[in-house]
Parts: structure tokens; sequence; C-alpha cells
């Protein structure tokens, strides 16, 4: 069993409680002023949001594509290079800083050199 918790002017889905019988009926009790609640066997709601009262995909722009890549891309390069110790910089090989430095460059470039955003190639982050 599951609840959608959702904005009931916008659509917009706040959050998915999945859990025992005992847990939705909590989540229940702390919604929020305003919003509304579905139940039900909700697996998946990214992408999602309620019409008529039914959780419905949302049609997705080419602009709201590249911005959910350039999001992703954001959380790789907060993840894998910019969390960067200066002391692990130092002991690193020159190949080894290469590798980092070729691939902070294809995230960064990414938004411009991919076709499909809704698909895009990532990069693989170096050993």
């Amino acid at each position: 069993m599951s609840l959608v918790i959702y904005n009931p002017a916008t659509g917009q889905i706040k959050r998915l409680v999945d859990g025992s019988k005992r847990t939705i009926e909590r989540a229940k009790e702390r919604i929020a002023d305003g919003d509304a609640y579905l139940e039900g066997d909700y697996t998946r709601v990214v992408g999602h949001c309620v019409t008529d009262g039914r959780v419905e995909p949302v049609e997705r722009t080419p602009d709201d594509d590249m911005r959910a890549l350039r999001k992703e891309r954001d959380r790789l390069l907060r993840i894998h290079v910019d969390r960067m110790n200066p002391m692990r910089w130092g002991e690193m090989t020159q190949k080894q800083k290469a590798g980092f430095r070729a691939y902070r460059r294809a995230l960064l470039d990414l938004p411009k050199n991919t076709k499909t955003p809704r698909n895009p190639v990532w990069p693989t982050p170096p050993e």
C-alpha cells in the first residue's frame, strides 16, 4: 500500500509514502493543510502529477529534459570532482589527474554535445 501526497491546486506530487498500514495512517495525520492524498499501489511517481484524481505522467518538453540533464550532471560533479581532497589530488599520478580532468570536462560539455537530452551518453568516472 502507498500514499501519494500532492497539491490539489497544481497536481504536483510532494511525496510518496510506502509501507505498512500504520505508516500510511501516521503519514495521513501529518499531511499539511491544503494538501491531499491518494491511496493505492504506487511504485513510481517521479515525472508524474495528479490529474482528476489519477496519477498521470507529465508531458516533458526538451527544456525539461535539458534541465534534468544539467541537474544530474551537477550532482555527478559534486560527487566525483568537487569533493576531491587536495591531499588526495597531490598523491595522484599525472595519468589519474588527467582522467579526472577529462571526466570533469566531459560532464561540463555534455549539454552542448548531447543530441537527445532525455537519453544522454554519460561519461564514465575515473578509477
